[in-house]
């Protein structure tokens, strides 16, 4: 099994108050939140997933700095914190009315909150992709094999779609046609993540690849 914030904790058997531990994880939070706001918005254009691991990497910020990334869990471990990180990040931005912040793996980017029709501090739209991320145990709960198999599904589908436009590929991936309006894909995207939410059975790769094509869409 994956053990998340372990970076944060002393060795097993050490005597500390939960208290302690509680706040030393906290401020581990909030010092990634704020620095993946500074970085992001130092770079409007956006940054892919891989080149803000990089930079995390660099940073020695933890639990991000890992050489071994050929280890699939350890591949997975980074890539689940960071987008952990990430829609916390995104439901922060928005209850303060600070931006939306969009969060695709080729394409990480801050941009203005709609507005004035929704009001500060409201809920953030629904996003099963979110409700996945943000739930630790998805992470503690996924087993080497899953890991592997997840990452085999990636790449099988980075091979087949390589070259296409990104929104030709969102679209297939949606299976819909390619004069598809923003109504249409929504419906569509909310019939497929409720089909195939993990919390209903369904194939965690494909929940992420469909919430991750309704997101390239809204991008465009």
């Amino acid at each position: 099994m994956l053990r998340p914030w372990a970076a944060h904790f002393p060795p097993v058997g050490a005597s500390v108050p939960a208290w302690h531990k509680a706040n030393v994880m906290q401020q581990a939070v909030e010092e990634i939140l704020t620095l993946l706001e500074n970085l992001l918005r130092q770079h409007p254009e956006g940054l892919k997933e891989f080149t803000l691991y990089q930079i995390l990497k660099e940073r020695q910020i933890e639990p991000f700095a890992v050489e071994n990334l050929q280890d699939p869990e350890v591949l997975f471990r980074v890539h689940f914190l960071l987008f952990h990180h990430l829609y916390r990040l995104r439901e922060r931005l928005w209850q303060q009315g600070q931006g939306m912040l969009h969060i695709h793996c080729l394409c990480i980017k801050i941009s203005p909150t709609p507005a004035p029709t929704v009001p500060p501090a409201s809920p953030i739209p629904y996003d099963a992709l979110a409700g996945y991320y943000l739930d630790l145990q998805q992470l503690e709960q996924t087993t080497r094999a899953q890991v592997e198999q997840l990452l085999n599904d990636f790449w099988a589908r980075f091979e087949r779609f390589e070259g296409l436009p990104a929104r030709s590929e969102a679209l297939a991936v949606l299976d819909l046609p390619g004069d598809a309006d923003a109504a249409r894909i929504k419906r569509r995207y909310r019939e497929l993540a409720k089909q195939h939410h993990p919390d209903r059975g369904g194939a965690v790769e494909r929940f992420r690849e469909i919430a991750q094509a309704a997101e390239s869409l809204r991008n465009h």
